[in-house]
């Protein structure tokens, strides 16, 4: 888990070192955090955005792929909107970044070719940083979160309460989930069992590797 070096009150600031930062707006979400921040800085002052994943590198809370989708389609919409530059960290620098980057690299490179190379991606990736997505779960992760990004089902909530039970809809959005409960079943096997305790945590296989790389391969295919 980073440290916060951001004040916890709108309003109020936090001093570190010769650098000022002031919460000016925060909006929570579920699985994330959007907050706007005024650095100062001698003389100079800077407004910056900062989203803030609540992804603890202790836990496997947030190994599920919808968990990250927002937050990846956040970045995807400001690198594809704008030239400002966008910051990524974590604790070590290497697989939770890596993974949000993957993730948008990946994107962008099925937007722009229709077809996504995980592999060479992640090669650039280490090449220029050495152990970027370390671990097998964190690179079936990436694959898992741009495949539920481009095929995410928008479902709004209406403003009529019967419009959102209507039949064509609820059938609309079993199919999405039947068609997507494999997500599931390969994120489920990553944690442990609840019984007996002490039982260490499994890891993806090859085959499931292959799986999920085929089945997004497919999807591009037939797009």
């Amino acid at each position: 888990m980073c440290v916060e070096y951001w004040p916890q009150q709108l309003n109020t600031l936090f001093e570190c070192g010769e650098m000022t930062i002031k919460l000016i707006k925060q909006e929570n979400y579920e699985y994330h955090d959007i907050r706007i921040f005024e650095i100062y800085y001698m003389q100079y002052s800077r407004r910056i955005k900062h989203l803030h994943l609540r992804w603890d590198s202790n836990t496997e809370t947030l190994f599920y792929p919808n968990a990250m989708v927002p937050a990846v389609k956040y970045i995807r919409r400001i690198t594809e909107n704008s030239v400002v530059p966008i910051l990524i960290h974590s604790g070590f620098g290497v697989n939770r970044t890596g993974t949000l980057i993957l993730c948008d690299l990946a994107l962008a490179m099925a937007s722009a070719e229709n077809e996504v190379n995980f592999y060479g991606l992640m090669k650039n990736l280490r090449e220029q940083r050495p152990y970027m997505v370390n671990r097998m779960e964190h690179y079936l992760l990436t694959h898992l979160i741009v495949l539920e990004c481009l095929m995410e089902l928008e479902t709004p909530f209406k403003n009529s309460l019967a419009d959102n039970f209507d039949s064509n809809v609820i059938k609309q959005q079993l199919s999405y989930v039947k068609r997507f409960n494999w997500h599931d079943r390969i994120v489920k096997s990553w944690s442990p069992e609840p019984s007996p305790p002490n039982n260490k945590l499994l890891t993806p296989t090859y085959g499931q590797a292959i799986s999920v790389a085929s089945k997004l391969g497919h999807l591009l295919k037939s797009n």
